[in-house]
């Protein structure tokens, strides 16, 4: 959320790179690699795979020519993003998606989660449908909804949009679930063994 704010208030793209480059974050990934390792390592981050041999070269040599890091980095993301005749669609695709679950990250969710944050991109890959599994799975992490226990009593619990949990017991004596009870929820899962 940090820089989708800082975006919001005018930083351009290369200013957030330049600042990133100066965090801890970016010394523990990049620190102390020689330029090949970098870019190598920047594949790996960002595409899920190694550079291939002619785009290692391409690019370590603009490092090693003067352009900063966060140009080359940006560069190399923002030739997946457009794709084209020489860029492989699978990089365009996983970068896409990249893009589609940070902004429901960072502004559907909200979130200033670091720990959700460090494995937003864990499980997307080119294909679509990482997608919606992976919003799925953050949105259980960032929000992992509230717990209601049901009462031998008459209940009345509404539920959120997160991924609530309302607990019972269904039992010839001693029921917990009652006629009279009212569970307002967004999707109701029964897990209980006489549905």
């Amino acid at each position: 959320a940090h820089w989708t704010q800082a975006l919001a208030n005018g930083a351009t793209v290369e200013q957030i790179g330049a600042d990133f480059a100066q965090s801890i974050e970016f010394e523990s990934a990049y620190g102390g690699l020689t330029p090949e390792q970098q870019v190598n390592r920047f594949y790996q981050n960002t595409l899920n795979r190694d550079a291939d041999a002619e785009g290692l070269a391409y690019w370590t040599n603009l490092l090693d020519n003067g352009v900063s890091f966060t140009t080359v980095a940006y560069s190399i993301v923002n030739t997946a993003f457009v794709g084209g005749t020489n860029v492989n669609p699978d990089d365009t695709a996983l970068v896409g998606n990249k893009v589609e679950v940070a902004k429901y990250f960072a502004i559907d969710l909200a979130s200033n989660d670091f720990a959700a944050a460090q494995t937003a991109f864990d499980t997307v890959t080119a294909d679509p449908a990482s997608v919606t599994v992976t919003e799925a799975r953050l949105a259980e992490e960032v929000n992992p909804g509230t717990t209601y226990t049901l009462t031998t009593g008459i209940d009345n619990f509404t539920g959120t949009a997160a991924s609530d949990t309302f607990s019972g017991v269904s039992a010839s004596s001693g029921s917990t679930l009652n006629t009279g009870d009212v569970l307002n929820v967004v999707l109701l899962t029964c897990r209980c063994s006489s549905c």
